[in-house]
């Protein structure tokens, strides 16, 4: 059984978001073979099929720029606290404790304008794609291009 708990460096506006790393997978094919030791670099840049499972902690005042991931499709739960996600059609959500997101590339930001730290945990898995992103996320040219 893998307890991983591996905090990764991610840079970000927010330095005060943390992810940590606790499963990764070459394939969604029932190896138990955990490399996340030998991951040099984070990014969400995954082949089709591999995974990593992460808790992330986002600070009160973080927030993201408008982006999106192409290569991956992201399953994820809220633990503690409340952000606020903005997605590309000018819509707002208040995500909290015991919530559920899927996010399959749209473009989205987010903002902890809370009190305390946000937590989630997810699944990431990556996807077929044609597209090329450096390191698998995509900012916005201009956060008003996308309902930002």
């Amino acid at each position: 059984m893998a307890m991983g708990n591996q905090e990764v460096e991610v840079s970000s506006e927010a330095p005060s978001t943390r992810m940590y790393l606790g499963w990764a997978a070459a394939a969604v094919d029932g190896s138990t073979n955990d490399y996340v030791a030998e991951i040099q670099e984070f990014n969400f840049k995954l082949s089709p099929g591999e995974v990593r499972f992460l808790r992330v902690e986002v600070a009160p005042g973080s927030a993201s720029p408008m982006h999106r991931t192409p290569h991956i499709n992201e399953y994820l739960v809220a633990i503690s606290g409340e952000l606020t996600m903005h997605t590309e059609d000018g819509m707002s959500v208040k995500f909290a404790a015991g919530d559920m997101l899927v996010q399959l590339a749209g473009w989205h930001s987010w903002r902890n304008d809370g009190d305390e730290p946000f937590v989630m945990a997810g699944v990431a898995i990556g996807v077929e794609t044609d597209e090329d992103v450096a390191f698998g996320v995509q900012l916005a040219d201009d956060d008003t291009e996308h309902g930002g």
